[in-house]
């Protein structure tokens, strides 16, 4: 083999690792994150940003009868 076909170190793939996490914990964090201000701060602006962009009903004005 000559020294130009050899892998060098730096040349080598970064292949990811696998990693695994436990399931009460994630429930753990994902139950810390909703009792947490902020989570009910987003959810009330997300409330507000959705009538922002709705469109707006145009309303028809009753004429009196003749």
């Amino acid at each position: 083999m000559k020294k130009s076909d050899e892998p060098t170190g730096d040349a080598a793939p970064a292949v990811p690792g696998e990693m695994r996490y436990s399931l009460t914990e994630l429930l753990q964090a994902v139950q810390l994150e909703r009792n947490a201000p902020t989570f009910a701060m987003e959810k009330l602006d997300q409330g507000e940003i959705t009538k922002l962009y709705q469109k707006s009903r145009t309303r028809r004005v009753l004429r009196p009868k003749k």
